[in-house]
């Protein structure tokens, strides 16, 4: 159904494909990597859908609105709330993870993947408002079943994530009261105090996770990472395949499973993650996007940034801090990681806008400073009236 809605808008996917050239190249990649793996029938097929659910992005970015991008992600939210709840209170078999003393994960396979997803297709209701009275009903209800999961889930993560969130979205808000000046200097402030946090958070970690009921270890992801680096540095530069390292008893997971004693699918790292199945390429790529994504929000920032503007960068913000002790960075059948598409193609989209409006400006004023400076009139239409009373102005007085 995906591809035959995309053949409508083909040209535009090649256009979006072209300029996201690493995002595109990060996905084909994936399926070339069957090349190499250890699993590469499991490379190839899950690196095809990969790339298809890249496609797919693009022509949702090209397709509709930013508005209507969020209408879609807030109904979806609604939905699988709805079922959610229904599921985890009447087919608890299916509903409940019974592997994490009973927490609910509604309709998805763990409940840090409920409460991962459910906050993703949360982020455009807490900064978008709509004008139907009908949708934002429907934004208010995607809150209420968004707090419900994150409670009974029990994630820690989305515990910490959903309030930086909304801080941030607030911040940003606040941001757009003042002056541009003013906002850079506030912006600029911000990371700095950030960076101080950070380094506080380092010291106070322990006291941290012991409040979140966490072991030092961080439930074991401390020697996963120390066991999953000792891997990495076999294979640095391709990894071994992609979605093709974690194969269970057999090939290079052996080892970590031996070493860790105890049974996981994934490097807890989104990073890491990476570059066991890509290698140091494929981290390239992915900080790439990153690095392009926030060069495009800052130029958003600088001209003034809407509504739409920060519910990007808070995808790309949850983005950054989901991978640090989970991995979805180019998942396939991923909904965080086709928000994080989406996000990346939107500010890059936006940016552009700006900087083609920013071109026109920049020209009247050289092209004034240039008739100043030689005296030589230019056409009509490439001086703004006000130009053309200062340049008659100049005349007159020089004549006199």
């Amino acid at each position: 159904m995906a591809c035959l809605l995309m053949v409508s808008c083909w040209r535009e996917i090649v256009r979006t494909c072209i300029e996201m050239k690493t995002m595109m190249a990060l996905s084909l990649l994936a399926p070339v990597s069957a090349l190499w793996s250890q699993d590469p029938a499991n490379s190839l097929r899950r690196g095809v859908f990969l790339v298809l659910g890249t496609l797919f992005a693009f022509y949702l970015v090209r397709r509709f609105s930013a508005q209507q991008l969020a209408q879609t992600f807030v109904m979806t939210g609604v939905f699988a709330g709805a079922i959610g709840i229904v599921t985890s209170i009447f087919f608890p078999q299916v509903g409940i993870d019974t592997f994490n003393s009973g927490a609910w994960q509604g309709i998805f396979r763990s409940k840090n993947g409920c409460s991962q997803v459910m906050l993703f297709l949360m982020t455009p209701a807490i900064v978008i408002t709509f004008s139907s009275r009908y949708m934002n009903l429907m934004r208010y209800l995607l809150v209420v079943f968004t707090a419900l999961f994150l409670v009974m889930s029990n994630a820690k993560t989305a515990w910490v994530l959903a309030p930086g969130y909304l801080l941030l979205m607030g911040g940003l808000s606040l941001l757009r009261k003042v002056n541009r000046r003013d906002a850079l200097f506030l912006l600029c402030a911000g990371c700095a105090c950030l960076l101080l946090l950070l380094f506080g958070f380092l010291y106070l970690l322990p006291l941290i996770l012991e409040l979140l009921g966490k072991d030092p270890t961080i439930s074991g992801r401390v020697p996963l990472w120390a066991s999953a680096m000792l891997s990495v540095l076999k294979r640095p530069l391709l990894g071994y395949g992609y979605a093709s390292f974690w194969t269970g008893m057999r090939g290079e997971s052996l080892n970590i499973f031996t070493t860790t004693r105890f049974e996981t699918y994934q490097a807890q790292n989104g990073i890491l993650e990476i570059w066991l199945e890509l290698g140091v390429v494929g981290v390239i790529m992915v900080v790439i996007t990153l690095l392009s994504a926030l060069k495009n929000a800052f130029t958003c920032f600088q001209h003034g940034h809407t509504d739409v503007v920060n519910w990007y960068i808070g995808v790309i913000a949850l983005t950054i801090c989901y991978n640090i002790d989970e991995t979805f960075l180019a998942t396939a059948h991923s909904i965080p990681w086709l928000l994080y598409i989406v996000a990346c193609c939107g500010l890059a989209i936006e940016a552009k806008k700006l900087r083609a409006a920013c071109k026109p400006r920049e020209s009247v004023i050289h092209g004034s400073l240039v008739q100043h400076s030689t005296g030589i009139a230019a056409s009509p239409s490439s001086v703004t009236r006000e130009a053309q009373e200062r340049r008659s102005a100049w005349q007159e007085s020089f004549i006199s």
